[in-house]
């Protein structure tokens, strides 16, 4: 079989018999690859890290995981988990738009107690699912260096948790593959933070539990049945060379509350001081899942939404994440639109925001009813410049359960703590989503009660502020270690309302 140079570990991959029906040939943006037949286009591009947009972890649900082919001297387009490599296949994907990813925070200022009084540097990290972000401290003056973002690149393995959950339970390499793409892009993080990684001595991780659970590569098959149970529901402490990191510093994964609320809304809780008062206040985290908190200084009730990934451009048709080109504000006057698109690029499709706004115009044009339905016909054909975007009656519905999970889950906190809405002094919403959104316009589609209109204060990154607490003040960490026993988590499968509350709330 004319073996050119002798790989033992897969003897097929340097072989060019022309009969074997093992391995075929194919050609990636130009570069050739030999891979397993009968192996579909997204398969291919997992194995071999390219990256790609796949929302739902490739099971055939979201429709975006296009990427283009030529067949018979044509360019078309095909959905990468539907299509099947053959012999000599083109594929071309496109290049990624880099996420523009909340890093700054606007809500209540700690007074500086830094306590570290070594030459060193410390670095926080908030790892979300959809993007990371990372900053670089002085630790004896509390001076932030430098910070950057990057969106996760996981994402090429579902948006969500539950598809990262779901490739990690039914495969055999699932947590290896998942675990190995973030142990890099962090190694590549540190390294571009901290010019001398011997002066580092601290990392501080903060993320939803499926991500810290990758992270340590702790098995998330407890994550993925009922009764949901984390296993990094307690502080970790790990020298950062044993989890595959590229220094010598201590890391620190701090606590989370449950299945699905994790460290990075505890983060939140300590930046925002809601552990202070004795009225009660209310953190909303809107992102591909929604964490909730309704704390004062007694109790921290919270609770976790399965939102979706449609506040962030999933399973809508024309959506798309925070990229460039992304719709992320539109007004409909009739015919008539205004809109703005991220960086005042060319339109690509409509974000989260961009979404809302959208929904808010067509309920206010009576184009839709108060059940979301259209009136005239299915489906709202948009022109922006001879860019065509179709918005259709799937994709009002999918925002309709999006929405409609988080605003029960607010209402059933407010149950459980025997209060309402009128009865709380602040609503903090965390997170690019929630410095972007039109409140008035969310509002009105029933995300939030109508009686928080004038409490909603975005206050962005609230998990990397509440991380550097952690890393600078002896006296923030001491705040995290009291608050641990008060996080009351509710489940709200168990909640004999949340079905009820849940279809009522889906309307508008």
């Amino acid at each position: 079989s004319n073996l050119v140079t002798p790989d033992y570990s897969n003897p097929c991959i340097n072989c060019n018999y022309p009969k074997c029906n093992k391995y075929i040939n194919i050609y990636i943006n130009s570069i050739p690859y030999k891979v397993k037949s009968n192996s579909s286009i997204y398969e291919v591009l997992i194995n071999n890290n390219i990256p790609f947009r796949s929302y739902c972890g490739g099971n055939k649900r979201c429709g975006k995981c296009l990427v283009t082919i030529k067949d018979n001297h044509t360019l078309i387009q095909v959905q990468a988990c539907k299509t099947i490599c053959s012999e000599g296949l083109e594929i071309f994907t496109s290049n990624e738009t880099a996420m523009i990813v909340e890093k700054g925070y606007t809500g209540p200022i700690h007074q500086n107690t830094f306590t570290d009084e070594s030459d060193s540097y410390g670095i926080t990290f908030d790892v979300g699912t959809s993007t990371i972000a990372g900053a670089l401290y002085e630790l004896n003056t509390g001076r932030q260096v430098k910070i950057e973002t990057e969106k996760n690149e996981q994402l090429i393995y579902g948006a969500d948790v539950i598809s990262r959950i779901q490739y990690s339970v039914t495969n055999p390499e699932g947590l290896d593959n998942l675990n190995s793409i973030i142990i890099k892009q962090l190694n590549i993080m540190i390294a571009s933070l901290c010019d001398d990684l011997n002066k580092l001595s601290k990392i501080i991780i903060v993320g939803n539990p499926t991500m810290i659970s990758i992270i340590n590569k702790i098995d998330l098959k407890s994550l993925s049945e009922y009764p949901f149970v984390s296993k990094v529901n307690e502080t970790i402490y790990v020298e950062a060379k044993k989890i595959g990191l590229i220094t010598n510093a201590l890391v620190t994964f701090i606590y989370g509350v449950s299945a699905f609320v994790g460290s990075d809304v505890v983060a939140g809780v300590i930046a925002s001081k809601m552990y202070e008062l004795k009225d009660y206040q209310l953190l909303v985290d809107i992102g591909t899942n929604g964490e909730i908190v309704l704390a004062c200084n007694d109790a921290i009730y919270s609770c976790s939404t399965a939102a979706g990934p449609a506040f962030e451009g999933g399973n809508i048709s024309c959506g798309v994440p925070s990229i460039t080109g992304a719709i992320n504000k539109v007004t409909l006057n009739n015919n008539e639109v205004t809109y703005e698109t991220i960086n005042n690029a060319p339109p690509i499709g409509f974000c989260g925001s961009g979404i809302i706004d959208l929904i808010a115009s067509l309920l206010d044009n009576k184009e839709i009813n108060s059940y979301g339905t259209f009136i005239n016909k299915d489906y709202k054909e948009l022109d922006f410049n001879n860019n065509v975007f179709t918005f259709t009656q799937q994709d009002i519905r999918e925002f309709q359960l999006a929405k409609s999970a988080i605003k029960t889950g607010i209402e059933l906190l407010l149950k459980k703590a025997n209060i309402n809405s009128t009865m709380l002094e602040k609503v903090y919403i965390s997170g690019g989503f929630g410095s972007n959104i039109n409140i008035v316009n969310a509002i009105k589609l029933g995300l939030f009660p109508i009686d928080l209109q004038d409490k909603i204060i975005p206050i962005g990154n609230s998990a990397l502020y509440g991380a550097t607490l952690y890393l600078l003040s002896s006296k923030h960490r001491e705040i995290y270690a009291k608050l641990q026993n008060k996080f009351i988590a509710l489940d709200l499968n168990n909640e004999p309302e949340f079905t009820d509350l849940f279809i009522k709330n889906i309307n508008f």
